[in-house]
């Protein structure tokens, strides 16, 4: 089967990052700039947790979560565990307890750093990163945190994350994917991640042609200024959150 591939609307996706090593140490670079917790951030949404073992040898196999608690895939195989919306703190306590999670990583699946971070730590390393919203009215970022280990990858949101739910699909069409190390994965997801963004520009160049098409034929001026001003936050907002990943994507 063909390797999994992001294709954007108009512009190449970016490179998927590269293979990160893991030490004995811990080694951390954290994005400037990005987002701190806001009160608007959009309330969670209800638990959804779904896992999947997929293996080069055999079907691919969803699994609940005590099953996938207890797998240990093995060199053909490859663990996924996403937690999205509101999870206990115990359901959470219990999928750390499994990838062997620092008290760090650990707080920060509860309650999301919601900047631009990655971190090396012994057996795995922990990024997070943010994927834009499209459409007017979409002021806040929605934040995935990614843990890696070799074969088991973990991902945590609190709010739905439409590119998981599309890399899922495609995946399940690859039968080789199961012999891949969780870094190869999860540069996959990070690929989806960059071209999210690229889809956010295209849709808010498609909102210029309309305000253009809109500027030739309305006479309501103002309601024109406070579209072309709303829209221009939007762009100053996506600008601010790319550049703010530099450093994350930099150090991957």
């Amino acid at each position: 089967m063909a390797a999994v591939e992001n294709r954007p609307k108009r512009r190449p996706a970016a490179r998927g990052a590269s293979k990160a090593r893991s030490n004995g140490s811990t080694r951390a670079a954290n994005g400037s700039g990005g987002a701190g917790p806001t009160d608007d951030v959009a309330k969670a949404s209800p638990a959804r947790l779904r896992a999947r073992r997929f293996d080069a040898d055999r079907l691919d196999r969803e699994l609940d979560l005590e099953r996938a608690l207890a797998a240990r895939p093995s060199a053909r195989q490859l663990l996924w565990i996403d937690a999205g919306g509101e999870i206990s703190a115990k359901r959470l306590t219990d999928i750390a307890k499994r990838f062997g999670l620092e008290d760090e990583t650990t707080a920060a699946l509860q309650t999301p750093l919601r900047r631009p971070h990655v971190a090396v730590h012994g057996s795995y390393f922990h990024v997070s990163v943010a994927t834009p919203r499209n459409g007017p009215g979409t002021d806040t970022d929605t934040w995935l945190d990614i843990v890696v280990g070799e074969r088991i990858v973990l991902t945590r949101h609190p709010e739905p994350i439409r590119i998981l739910d599309d890399l899922d699909e495609r995946v399940q069409r690859d039968t080789t994917l199961g012999a891949v190390h969780g870094a190869r994965f999860v540069a996959l997801v990070l690929d989806a991640v960059v071209t999210s963004y690229f889809e956010a520009v295209d849709a808010i160049e498609d909102e210029i042609d309309v305000l253009d098409t809109r500027s030739l034929r309305d006479t309501r001026g103002r309601d024109l200024l406070n579209d072309l001003v709303a829209l221009r936050r939007r762009i100053a907002r996506l600008r601010r959150s790319m550049v703010a990943h530099r450093g994350v994507y930099g150090a991957l």
